[in-house]
């Protein structure tokens, strides 16, 4: 057998992204948790990878995630979102849906709000400890 006998078959799936949410969460203190749930339209089970971009660098990079989805399943992704902004911001999330290859099947745009921290101080609680 010579290596030019050798044959291999990828099946390049079909899918889209379904929805796509992040809640608004407060910056610095909390965590947000993003949700991106995909479709697969085909009729055999295929690998798909997604990451996500931000416009702002005050939010943390996401690692990229790879999934096999049954024929014509859905799969819900989840992500913790942090950020070290501490000012409250309207930021945007841009996620791609991409094939066993590399190649992007769909992109989804979210729109989510990093708020204000806030610490409240309770003095009678402070004068308790002795």
């Amino acid at each position: 057998m010579e290596v030019s006998d050798l044959k291999y078959m990828l099946n390049l799936g079909a899918a889209k992204i379904v929805s796509a949410l992040i809640q608004d969460f407060a910056s610095v203190s909390a965590v947000g948790k993003l949700q991106v749930t995909l479709e697969s339209t085909v009729e055999f089970t295929a690998e798909y990878a997604v990451s996500v971009t931000f416009d702002s660098q005050l939010i943390f990079p996401l690692d990229q995630k790879s999934y096999s989805i049954p024929a014509r399943g859905t799969k819900t992704i989840e992500w913790e979102v942090k950020s070290s902004n501490h000012n409250p911001q309207t930021h945007r999330a841009k996620i791609y849906l991409k094939n066993a290859v590399g190649e992007v099947l769909d992109t989804e745009e979210v729109e989510f709000t990093t708020t204000i921290t806030s610490f409240e101080n309770d003095e009678k609680d402070l004068d308790s400890i002795d």
